[in-house]
């Protein structure tokens, strides 16, 4: 799994297109193995290094209000600010990410609210499928600062997205095979969950 797909790690050599900086790559584990390779499987986790611009929207997790936080106070004007007046504490987004220890390089889950993913070839499929809709639209699929990665709106956009947020993204897909192919990249349902999936969806 490459991990950190985007624009910016594709370049041209001797006419032909390649992939660089793999150093976010892990490697992808899709059938369990008898021992040999399970501490490599606990490894594999998605996260490790992302530009946010570019993960799928199981990769954030919106924590829920937790009981008891104070709550943001809306204040009326002039007054004193009264407990009655407030509303649930305002929710953040974040990518789930980790770092890995030193020594095993393991991921270190201490402290995490969320649960790590593993390196799954789904996460590389949407990616393309962002690099592939500024290639057709001229326009990304969110904003994005010079590090390809999102603010907190964009990551709340990113962690609702969902039919109706596809379909209006899509519609400035004018060619119908481009947002079909769009369509299934860009869709948890219908992502290459399998490296025998990507070559029929992409041929």
């Amino acid at each position: 799994m490459v991990s950190d797909l985007k624009p910016l790690k594709v370049m041209r050599v001797g006419g032909k297109w390649k992939l660089i900086d793999f150093d976010a790559a892990v490697p992808l584990w899709e059938k369990k193995g008898d021992g040999a390779n399970e501490r490599a499987r606990a490894k594999a986790k998605a996260g490790a290094k992302v530009s946010t611009a570019f993960v799928p929207p199981e990769l954030i997790h919106v924590p829920s209000p937790r009981s008891g936080t104070p709550a943001v106070v809306i204040t009326k004007t002039g007054d004193i600010p009264e407990a009655a007046d407030t509303v649930p504490e305002r929710r953040t987004a974040q990518v789930k990410t980790y770092r890995a220890d030193e020594k095993t390089g393991l991921p270190v889950t201490a402290g995490l609210d969320y649960e790590l993913l593993g390196a799954h070839v789904s996460f590389d499929m949407w990616s393309l499928g962002c690099v592939l809709y500024h290639l057709c639209t001229g326009f990304p699929l969110f904003s994005a600062n010079q590090e390809d990665n999102l603010g907190e709106k964009g990551l709340l956009e990113l962690a609702r997205w969902n039919d109706t947020a596809k379909a209006e993204k899509l519609s400035l897909v004018t060619d119908r095979f481009a947002r079909n192919l769009l369509s299934q990249l860009l869709d948890d349902k219908t992502r290459p969950n399998s490296m025998s999936r990507c070559s029929p969806t992409l041929s």
